[in-house]
């Protein structure tokens, strides 16, 4: 870092103003800055560590001759306490669904309006309230922590621009994977009549529309994203998106909305902003119901006579849209690295601490790893009953 022993600043403004002009937010780690450092000189004590959220080098006092950084950053969460909040809000949604599932068992039919109603409410429970009680510990940092920058109006352009591609991408990817997964079987697809009366319409939007898209977003691109960082920017993006996906516990959906996950994380990175994704995912949810309500073809094929076509054709329909799907993401990804340009000065990473970097091990992801092996169990139940019902094993036990 310095030329010769006798350059060795004498004072902190000195030493921070040499340090400054080695070190920027996105060109060097700290752990990078220390064994430089060392590789020059030895002999020479490391002077301090750097913080790359606040663009900020924390200096040891001249007695110590170790790198003095934090074993915690109270700022943000731990990796493994990010997993166990993921581990904690999908066990509470598992539970409220199953026994609201085991409760409607009883009747022959449960209102759309009632539905959604449910909706609100397990929404609220399993997302609302380990938010709230995990968020009580941060004080004046939940700020940064979830984001809550308020986006420019240039960022607010290019956002509306994703929001209709990751749409038309979604659905894109969504009737690619139908097709492929209807040569195991016919997929299991959830289809919820609308209500037809106002307080039910209100519910429907109120669920989907405001709750979904702001607890969904406070959870995974707040909270999750924020401690998965500790193992590294794109680590968090992709990881999360994953999760994301893997939440909804439906091998049907689960392709297009991992690449939602993906393009919302990537979105929140981008611009520090977690308004910008809870625009992406109300306007996605947005459409999605405003379709619904459209006029439906009399003559409309139903799945089951969509999806009673040769294998081939199957095979090149699921081809056409995956190639629609690819084109949108790139142009998406491409608008999203706008968005970094745009809004460059913002500090998007955090400081990992010596725990993540050197520490804890194959512990870090435990609460993450448990999550997704329930899950997985979940789906693999899913294909097996796609593939009973479709060979009508059912029928054939029971004669």
């Amino acid at each position: 870092m310095y030329e010769d022993d006798n350059s060795i600043p004498s004072s902190t403004s000195d030493l921070s103003n040499s340090v400054n002009e080695n070190i920027t937010n996105d060109s060097i780690t700290a752990p990078q800055a220390h064994k430089a450092s060392q590789a020059e000189h030895e002999h020479e004590p490391l002077l301090g560590w750097y913080d790359p959220y606040d663009g900020t080098y924390h200096y040891n006092s001249p007695q110590i001759d170790t790198v003095q950084r934090p074993k915690e950053d109270k700022r943000w969460p731990s990796v493994k306490a990010a997993g166990f909040f993921f581990l904690i809000i999908l066990g509470a949604q598992t539970v409220l669904s199953s026994l609201y599932a085991t409760v409607s068992a009883f009747f022959e039919s449960v209102p759309s309006g009632l539905l959604y109603t449910v909706t609100c409410i397990i929404s609220l429970v399993s997302l609302g309230v380990p938010l709230l009680i995990y968020l009580k510990k941060y004080g004046d940092a939940k700020k940064d922590l979830l984001r809550l920058h308020s986006p420019s109006p240039s960022t607010l352009a290019v956002v509306g621009v994703i929001s209709i591609l990751a749409f038309f991408v979604n659905f894109a990817i969504t009737e690619s994977w139908i097709y492929l997964v209807s040569l195991i079987g016919t997929p299991i697809i959830t289809d919820t009549p609308n209500p037809t009366s106002i307080p039910g319409i209100i519910m429907m939007v109120l669920s989907l529309c405001v709750i979904a898209p702001v607890l969904e977003e406070l959870c995974f691109r707040g909270v999750l994203q924020r401690g998965l960082e500790g193992k590294g920017a794109k680590y968090s993006i992709i990881m999360c998106g994953v999760l994301f996906a893997l939440m909804h516990m439906s091998v049907t959906t689960a392709p297009p909305k991992i690449i939602l996950g993906i393009i919302l994380a990537y979105t929140a990175y981008a611009t520090n902003s977690l308004w910008c994704p809870i625009i992406i995912h109300a306007v996605n949810n947005i459409a999605s119901v405003v379709m619904s309500f459209m006029p439906a073809d009399p003559n409309a094929p139903t799945l089951e006579e969509m999806l009673d076509i040769p294998v081939l054709d199957k095979i090149s329909l699921a081809l056409v849209y995956f190639a629609v799907a690819a084109i949108g993401t790139v142009i998406i990804f491409l608008l999203i690295s706008l968005l970094g340009k745009i809004n460059s000065g913002a500090p998007r990473h955090r400081y990992r601490t010596d725990l993540e970097l050197y520490g804890q091990g194959k512990t870090q992801t435990l609460g993450i790893k448990i999550g997704v092996i329930i899950i997985i169990l979940n789906m693999v139940t899913e294909i097996g009953l796609m593939i009973v019902n479709d060979l009508n094993l059912l029928d054939y036990l029971l004669m």
